[in-house]
């Protein structure tokens, strides 16, 4: 029986083992009632088998891993975020210790690019406007009607025809009458057909561009029309006294000019007239005239450093005992800038020199006129 016994007993210890047969649950008791009617018993479950734990604990362990790696990720997103501001910090620090005023600069910058853009804009504005130029210019006008007309009234047609300002040449053009036939009155004529029609009266047009009045349009009688070569003038009044000196100076100049004057400019000329202390100037180049003009300027002016005539009177001794001890106070270059005179009667000096040499002269002289002990009192005349 013993053995009996124990058989049994392993061997429902050993299916316990195997099948893993989880103990009864506990019935939930309320204080209100029995457990059959509120809280029944719950039925018991059935054993999983192992291979679902197994599964179970592995997908535990893989969400664990994915926590871990989203929190290394996040982790390491802040640190770079944290590395791009410390860059970024340095940055903006080295440009405001390289420049003093970080803020100028970009605003300058800004300036230069909103120049950049305006003068594009004007740029285009000015194309644009051309071409609405252009564009407005029409391609034909209608002549007047029959009779006779004014040049001047037929070059109006070809002003808005080329759409410039017509400049007249010559005289002759503003008296003459050009006879409009029934033939071609009230018609629309091209430019070029209004070029025949005025050449038959020996009137030429011609596109030039003058650089103070812009494009023009020449009517001239000349069919070989050209430009003429620009001729300046300027008058140059000199003080009185200078007269000379300025015109020697200028005339230095406009030579040394016209040996280095550009090819096909007209040589600079100057014409004096000394009744009226005027120079003539004319030249092909302005920059020339006011060159001179300066020049003149400045030889007009008295020399600070031109000497001057002085007069000393002395008082308790000759004045060539004075001007001895004098000299001998001057360095060898004063004394060669100083002239000195002794006058005859009066015990008096004359010296010439410049004004910062007199000045010095004049304080020595000052001072070495002293009266002696030995001397009286009475002054020397």
């Amino acid at each position: 029986m013993r053995r009996l016994t124990v058989s049994l007993l392993t061997a429902v210890f050993l299916v316990l083992f195997v099948f893993d047969v989880p103990p009864p649950r506990a019935v939930a008791i309320t204080s209100t009632g029995s457990s059959d009617e509120k809280n029944p018993v719950q039925q018991d479950t059935p054993a999983e088998p192992t291979s679902a734990r197994s599964s179970g604990k592995k997908t535990s362990h893989n969400h664990a891993a994915q926590e871990e790696s989203s929190k290394k990720e996040s982790s390491r997103k802040k640190s770079n975020k944290k590395k791009r501001r410390k860059k970024r910090k340095k940055t903006t620090r080295k440009k405001r210790s390289s420049t003093k005023n970080g803020k100028k600069k970009r605003h300058t910058r800004k300036k230069a690019k909103r120049g950049t853009k305006t003068t594009k804009k004007r740029r285009a504005l000015k194309a644009k406007a051309s071409r609405s130029k252009r564009s407005a210019t029409p391609k034909v006008v209608q002549l007047p009607a029959e009779g006779r007309h004014p040049a001047a009234k037929i070059l109006e047609l070809a002003s808005q025809l080329r759409g410039r300002l017509v400049r007249i040449d010559s005289s002759r053009i503003r008296d003459l009458k050009i006879d409009i036939s029934a033939a071609v009155a009230d018609s629309e004529v091209t430019l070029e057909e209004l070029k025949v029609l005025l050449a038959v009266y020996r009137v030429y047009l011609f596109d030039h561009t003058d650089p103070e009045k812009g494009d023009v349009l020449i009517a001239s009688t000349n069919p070989r029309w050209v430009a003429r070569k620009p001729r300046y003038t300027h008058v140059i009044d000199v003080a009185p006294g200078y007269f000379d000196r300025v015109l020697q100076i200028i005339d230095v100049k406009l030579s040394n000019y016209n040996a280095q004057k550009p090819t096909g400019e007209e040589r600079a000329v100057a014409t004096p007239a000394r009744g009226t202390a005027k120079i003539l100037l004319r030249a092909g180049a302005k920059p020339i005239l006011d060159q001179c003009e300066a020049l003149a300027r400045e030889a007009s002016r008295a020399d600070p450093k031109r000497p001057r005539m002085y007069a000393y009177i002395g008082r308790f001794r000759l004045v060539g005992e004075l001007r001895d001890s004098v000299l001998a106070k001057l360095s060898v270059a004063e004394q060669a800038q100083a002239r000195f005179v002794v006058r005859d009667w009066g015990n008096q000096l004359l010296y010439r020199a410049p004004p910062d040499i007199g000045s010095k002269i004049t304080d020595l002289l000052e001072r070495f006129d002293r009266r002696s002990k030995s001397q009286p009192t009475q002054r020397l005349r």
